[in-house]
């Protein structure tokens, strides 16, 4: 079972130019509003076309994983309009490699058939089971190791970026302040922050990270440790 699992929904942007929220599962409650704008400002489509195909950020107590990509089924009625989409999952656990394989499997399968049915039956299997296949789609949770997910950035990378300035950042951290990483490219951003947490190995805790994906910050998105 992977019961982390709380949302799917799924971005689309027509020829046009237009972005839509159009299917998620299950609903998105009373902030249903609030997050489709932040799901919209987070995948960069708003703002064209989205130049990273995988990113993850935080609001609340969910992590949100989005999966961006461009609409090559022209067969299929309901997918002639869509020029490009976002595969978005939210979930309670930090674990960027699985649920990027995730995203681009469910993207793959919208890609293919255009029909959430299918991407609700394959996130159903995943919720039941961690596992799902489909002639020659297949995911396994159980090949994805979540240290392996924690250890992907090497703290040496960082430490080398930063220097001697790095030991502001360990006493930082280990004094529990609150610290802003601001980059202008998301991937190196992404890269940077998750390694953060190696500092202060010793409390194991990814959930300080804040990762948004867009320019101007918000009361609601101030973090506990790290609002990056």
């Amino acid at each position: 079972m992977d019961t982390s699992l709380k949302h799917i929904a799924i971005l689309e942007k027509d020829k046009n130019g237009d972005l839509f929220l159009t299917w998620s599962y299950p609903t998105l409650g009373q902030d249903s509003q609030t997050l489709e704008l932040i799901l919209k400002e987070r995948s960069n489509l708003a703002k064209g076309e989205a130049n990273l195909p995988f990113s993850f950020s935080r609001y609340k107590d969910k992590w949100i994983y989005i999966w961006t990509e461009a609409n090559t089924n022209t067969q299929v009625n309901v997918m002639k309009l869509v020029n490009v989409f976002a595969i978005c999952l939210f979930t309670e656990t930090f674990h960027p490699e699985k649920y990027s394989a995730l995203c681009e499997l469910l993207a793959k399968l919208y890609n293919q058939t255009g029909n959430p049915v299918k991407l609700l039956e394959c996130y159903l299997d995943v919720f039941r089971t961690a596992k799902y296949s489909n002639g020659g789609i297949v995911y396994d949770d159980s090949v994805f190791d979540k240290k392996l997910s924690l250890l992907a950035t090497s703290i040496k990378e960082v430490i080398r970026m930063f220097e001697e300035e790095i030991i502001l950042l360990w006493s930082a951290l280990l004094m529990k302040k609150r610290i802003v990483i601001y980059c202008d490219k998301l991937d190196s951003l992404l890269k940077v922050i998750r390694a953060a947490p190696l500092f202060i190995w010793h409390r194991q805790d990814w959930n300080t990270l804040r990762p948004v994906s867009y320019t101007h910050l918000r009361a609601h998105e101030t973090g506990r440790n790290l609002v990056c």
